[in-house]
């Protein structure tokens, strides 16, 4: 790790947070869709999911099966870089602060039992803060490394998918 490149904010950063904030903003306008209500309606039918299933999925065990299902969701490909990316930000107060709570928060939920199960899926809204150290790092790597990990990630996403077992009613 290059201690000479500069941890400055990303132009490509501010554009991708900037973009999405527009797009919520007017997916709201325009068809009165609402963020807020919709997590509320997925966390009311994740405790419905929880009830029905708590004897098959036992809350401590939940914690260490949550978390592998998260890792597993954002393709665990990405545990190398974020592990970089973490040892990189170190020295940078600031983004050591944002680099504990990105990666805190899925801990902090797994431990709480808050959303257990269907991490994979449930968990989404998760994955830009536990992804940031991870891309701060690839924005370091030559475009080829970057391809290979980006490659390494489609073929798993693939793998996964395939693999995937569904549950039916």
């Amino acid at each position: 790790m290059p201690a000479d490149r500069p941890l400055a904010p990303d132009p490509t950063s501010r554009a991708s947070i900037t973009t999405t904030v527009a797009l919520y903003a007017l997916l709201w306008v325009v068809s009165s869709f609402n963020p807020i209500a919709t997590f509320r309606s997925a966390l009311a039918q994740q405790r419905a999911l929880v009830a029905q299933h708590h004897t098959d999925r036992p809350y401590p065990w939940t914690i260490w099966f949550d978390l592998l299902d998260f890792a597993l969701g954002f393709g665990w490909t990405m545990l190398l870089p974020i592990a970089w990316g973490v040892a990189r930000t170190y020295s940078d107060r600031s983004l050591r602060s944002l680099i504990i709570v990105a990666l805190g928060l899925p801990i902090l939920v797994a431990m709480t039992g808050l959303l257990q199960s269907e991490t994979s899926r449930v968990w989404n809204f998760m994955l830009p803060l536990v992804l940031l150290p991870a891309a701060i790092e690839l924005s370091h790597w030559p475009r080829a490394a970057r391809a290979v990990a980006y490659l390494a990630m489609l073929i798993l996403m693939l793998a996964i998918g395939h693999n995937m077992v569904f549950m039916l009613p």
